[in-house]
């Protein structure tokens, strides 16, 4: 089921404590569901059959989020080891740039003009 289907079914179950879980979605019979399709009128039959199904189909995983505020770096806890090269390519944060960025930048262009003035073999850059 895609989250876009939530919404759908939230809109469905307003004003009904009947489907409050995914495992109450799935253990619907029939009888509920025609009596939900004609009451409703906000899904057909179709739809909420296959939500069943695909409630269904789950994995019985736990949906709970995690507070990545609470790691130790909350943009690995959020992305993984690729986490920099992931928040470099927001868009939030496309007009700053890391300060490690910015020396190793410093330290490539210094070399060059350092190499530059003094030689090749200048070992200080």
């Amino acid at each position: 089921m895609y989250w876009r289907d939530m919404g759908a079914v939230k809109k469905f179950n307003e004003g009904s404590p009947l489907i409050t879980t995914f495992r109450k979605l799935a253990e619907l019979t029939n009888k509920p569901i025609t009596a939900l399709a004609k009451k409703k009128k906000v899904a057909t039959m179709a739809n909420i059959l296959a939500w069943r199904k695909a409630a269904q189909e789950a994995k019985d995983e736990s949906t709970a989020s995690t507070d990545h505020r609470k790691g130790a770096n909350p943009y690995q806890s959020c992305w993984g080891d690729d986490w920099e090269e992931r928040l470099e390519g927001s868009s939030g944060m496309s007009k700053y740039v890391s300060v490690t960025t910015m020396v190793e930048h410093i330290f490539e262009e210094m070399k060059e003009h350092m190499q530059a003035i003094h030689g090749e073999d200048c070992d200080d850059w």
